[in-house]
């Protein structure tokens, strides 16, 4: 966010999802970058990508949200990005970050990402 603009990565294996939670952020002047499940997210983020929050979903293929979650919390470099996990599943016990059900309002979401980017207003 060196320019006062905030980039979120959305990773959810539902096309139409990641594209309306970047659409939504796009209208919000939020930078949005996508991945369709946790190992092509991971790859982004380890060749140099640093969003300021990662919005995942937990049930993808491939590489499950939760799986995407513990490479993140044990590699230094990226344990420090803040993550926000939006999913259809029950809330899951000891979830270390934010969590929003799929069915949750734009505002709330867009709130959360406010809070966790430290974005104070929207374009």
């Amino acid at each position: 966010m060196a320019d006062g603009t905030a980039t979120v990565m959305v990773v959810d294996d539902d096309p139409l999802w990641r594209e309306a939670l970047l659409d939504l952020l796009a209208l919000e002047g939020i930078r949005g970058l996508g991945a369709a499940n946790g190992a092509e997210a991971l790859g982004t983020l380890r060749r140099g990508a640093r969003p300021d929050l990662v919005v995942t979903d937990l049930s993808m293929p491939v590489m499950s949200g939760w799986q995407l979650l513990a490479e993140l919390l044990h590699d230094p470099t990226l344990a420090s990005i803040p993550v926000a996990v939006v999913s259809g599943e029950d809330e899951p016990r000891g979830l270390p970050h934010r969590y929003l059900r799929k069915t949750c309002d734009p505002e709330e979401l867009l709130a959360t990402v406010r809070t966790l980017t430290r974005v104070r207003s929207v374009a």
